[in-house]
């Protein structure tokens, strides 16, 4: 996650997200095919708590976590405005051998007049 308000940047993925990534990872063959179909710097479309790509299909959910900093950001009159690809990082679990594709996003906030 990086959160980008116009000069200032804010990146981090825990340990608690990746213990997260470990209790989905059995439902994500087909996200992951949406993943790989996506480029570093493309523009996602947000719905909620989602983001969809230029086919309308969902490819990130925002974190609990995230939501919470959105809603931080609300607070301090400033909006969610856009969301791009900003990496892909491939995650390796221990012991075993699939590589799980990651959406690191660069989120813009814009603020509110």
């Amino acid at each position: 996650m990086k959160l980008n308000l116009g000069g200032l940047k804010y990146t981090t993925v825990t340990k608690k997200d990746i213990e997260k990534l470990k209790q989905i990872e059995n439902s994500l063959q087909s996200f992951q095919n949406l993943v790989s179909q996506l480029v570093c710097g493309e523009i996602l479309h947000i719905k909620g708590d989602e983001c969809l790509n230029s086919n309308g299909q969902s490819v990130l959910k925002f974190s609990k976590r995230l939501i919470e900093k959105i809603e931080e950001m609300k607070s301090k009159h400033y909006k969610l405005k856009s969301v791009n690809v900003n990496f892909i990082l491939y995650w390796l679990k221990e012991g075993s051998s699939q590589e799980i594709k990651i959406i690191l996003s660069e989120l813009y906030f814009e603020a509110i007049e």
